[in-house]
């Protein structure tokens, strides 16, 4: 059964092109290319390229990539991933608006064009501060157990 044109549209056609369309727009511009040059590169190397793009960054008034990734330990792994560790999930979203710029930026002046992040959040234990005084004592004693001694001869008492 052929299909015959009226000159009117069909939903079914209009919604399946754009899904091909979406599908279209969405290729990872992040992906490494493995026809374009993979040259060798070290980890001093890859940090100084590293540190001129958050110069470039803060001049350029991008505070908060700038704050993101400033002072953050970078580390080289095979196939050209470059381990970096955040701290939270807004830093990750960050990392991941500022990805694809930086990724060209590196990626050029490196001249390797397979190079990826490995992005890895660590999650800092907060440490509560010691607020009353047997949390000030419990904490003091956990550094030197000698107070326990102390407390014991002086007959202290905490409150």
């Amino acid at each position: 059964m052929q299909r015959v044109s009226s000159g009117r549209h069909s939903i079914t056609d209009t919604l399946s092109s754009t899904k091909v369309e979406e599908v279209e727009k969405e290729v990872d511009d992040t992906a490494p290319d493995p026809g374009l040059p993979k040259e060798e590169f070290d980890l001093n190397t890859l940090l100084n390229q590293w540190n001129d793009y958050l110069e470039t960054a803060k001049k350029g008034g991008r505070q908060k990539v700038y704050a993101t990734l400033a002072n953050k330990t970078l580390k080289l792994r095979e196939n050209f991933i470059v381990g970096l560790e955040l701290e939270n999930d807004i830093q990750v979203s960050y990392f991941n608006e500022e990805k694809s710029d930086l990724l060209r930026f590196i990626r050029e002046k490196l001249n390797n064009f397979s190079i990826q992040f490995d992005v890895t959040v660590t999650k800092n234990s907060a440490t509560r501060e010691p607020y009353s005084a047997k949390e000030k004592y419990e904490y003091m004693l956990a550094k030197n157990p000698n107070l326990a001694i102390l407390k014991k001869k002086l007959g202290l008492d905490i409150e």
